[in-house]
């Protein structure tokens, strides 16, 4: 099949789309199929790139504030995406994200008769609560929003439960598929080497490790993280805590961790893909206390590095982290429990040995191979 991806997030690091449309690339073309991305300009790429395993189209765009101009839109003419969809004799459109961009693709997909599907990944609070907006109201008009879009697919395909049922609250028509984003478990080494992730961040390898891999946005709740550490780190001084990830918040961050006289946390800022798996190699346990997640990439990067993991208990994140069985969750913005959970699993060899194997266990339901193979199925029956 010649399939189109469209998001405007592609070429960039900036959160979990790009790694995910990479990473089914990567697999779909190795099963043979031709692969189209049309996305925005990015940086110095051109406007036009051929690849051996697919070609992509970008468009010029606009930078959305507070996205460290990782995140832009871009309104192409209709003509070229006629142009492109019939050079590239598309058979299906996969979108990844909602937008100008988005729309205008659809609409030639639909003159075209070519069948088009969506991937959920868009949450309200990544958007309002940066801008401080997030409210029930916005977060009503967002869904609506978007449904207006989904409904007017052929498929809509969500990565968890969590947003399966979140996108028929707020109006999707069509039953959603639900689809693992999944996690390409061959590129992640248990006993990966880490000596140069430690010793370029400086870090003591007799202490233990708390991890956060992610955007340094309001979202993450990353401030609740450095205040459950204070507390971990006055009764164990030999605990680190390593922020991994670039965002606007860093500095107000900092300043946090200034205010509270720590000298443990680590702020790695953006790291390479074999940094990044030295950091989850070099850690202890994995926490996530985002406020929302439509399903976490970072979090399924921990379970197959087989560490325990600690959540915040909404939405999709305990479908994760299995209070009890391969971490713990607590209650979002809760920084007192958060640190309580995490003294239970880190200082008890016992404990951190069954949620290791546990998240082992798990993340074998989300191996790309599997949700390539799923998703490759609703290709087909679109495309009969």
């Amino acid at each position: 099949m010649n399939i189109c991806f469209v998001s405007e997030l592609f070429d960039t690091d900036f959160g979990g789309i790009p790694r995910v449309i990479k990473t089914y690339i990567k697999i779909l073309s190795v099963r043979h199929h031709k692969i189209t991305v049309i996305t925005t300009k990015y940086k110095e790429k051109k406007s036009f790139e051929k690849n051996k395993k697919f070609n992509v189209y970008r468009f010029s765009s606009i930078p959305l504030p507070k996205s460290q101009k990782e995140y832009s839109f871009s309104i192409p003419k209709i003509k070229k995406i006629f142009k492109i969809f019939e050079k590239e004799k598309i058979d299906i459109v996969h979108f990844h994200t909602v937008s100008p961009l988005s729309l205008t693709c659809l609409f030639v997909a639909k003159k075209l008769k070519i069948p088009t599907i969506a991937t959920t990944h868009l949450d309200s609070d990544t958007y309002f609560s940066n801008i401080g907006l997030n409210n029930n109201g916005s977060k009503i008009v967002f869904y609506k929003l978007l449904n207006k879009f989904y409904n007017r697919l052929d498929l809509v395909i969500t990565p968890s439960s969590y947003k399966a049922n979140l996108t028929k609250k707020f109006g999707l028509k069509k039953l959603p598929i639900i689809i693992s984003n999944g996690i390409d478990i061959s590129e992640f080494n248990f006993d990966l080497n880490n000596r140069h992730f430690l010793r370029k961040f400086k870090l003591n390898t007799d202490n233990k490790k708390i991890l956060f891999v992610g955007r340094l946005m309001k979202e993450k709740g990353i401030d609740v993280l450095i205040k459950a550490f204070s507390i971990v780190n006055s009764k164990f001084p030999n605990t680190e805590l390593v922020i991994v990830g670039k965002g606007y918040i860093r500095k107000e961050l900092e300043r946090l961790v200034k205010k509270l006289k720590l000298k443990n946390v680590i702020f790695t800022g953006f790291v390479s893909d074999d940094y990044l798996k030295q950091a989850y190699a070099s850690s202890d346990i994995f926490v996530l206390p985002s406020y929302v997640e439509s399903q976490s990439l970072v979090l399924l990067e921990a379970l197959t590095m087989g560490l325990p993991c600690v959540g915040s208990n909404i939405t999709a994140i305990p479908e994760l982290v299995i209070n009890g069985w391969n971490g713990y969750t607590f209650e979002p913005g809760n920084h007192e429990e958060l640190a309580d959970k995490i003294v239970q699993i880190i200082f008890n060899k016992k404990l951190m040995k069954k949620f290791s194997e546990n998240s082992l266990k798990l993340v074998k339901n989300h191996d790309i191979e599997k949700t390539t193979d799923e998703l490759e199925k609703m290709y087909k029956k679109l495309t009969k």
